[in-house]
């Protein structure tokens, strides 16, 4: 399988680890998960450090599209992308351009800077902010 996650109800977290190739159907199959776990509100953490086949541009903006068009359908959480360097990084800076609305998407080179970010954040629902273990 190319995209593995997680959902940590605990942490109100969900993981994404993107390996080689992603698909649309594997946005689908994700997106069905985060709603029947009702994680839409979570905090989200992608790893794409691993991707080495480019999305095309139209498939990429019409991800984008999905992931706009849910922020303005429920309450959702922040998304940190971890891209590494090189080829992600740019597909990564083009995938957060095309996403954004309102919710929070940043980019970073490695996962620890980005849990960091996402701990920064209450875990919405009027829970208190996460403390990061160090």
């Amino acid at each position: 399988m190319a995209v593995a996650w997680s959902i940590s109800h605990p942490s109100r977290l969900v993981t994404v680890v993107v390996r080689e190739e992603f698909r649309p159907a594997d946005l689908i199959m994700l997106l069905t998960a985060i709603d029947a776990a009702k994680a839409s509100s979570y905090r989200k953490l992608i790893d794409v450090t691993r991707l080495t086949v480019k999305m095309p541009t139209g498939i990429m903006r019409e991800l984008a599209r999905v992931v706009r068009q849910r922020e303005s359908e429920r309450t959702v959480g922040p998304i940190a992308i971890v891209a590494g360097v090189g080829a992600p990084v740019r597909q990564a800076i083009y995938f957060a351009d095309e996403a954004q609305g309102d919710r929070l998407i940043q980019i970073f080179a490695d996962q620890d800077t980005a849990r960091r970010w996402l701990n920064s954040f209450y875990a919405f629902e009027g829970k208190p902010p996460l403390q990061s273990r160090t």
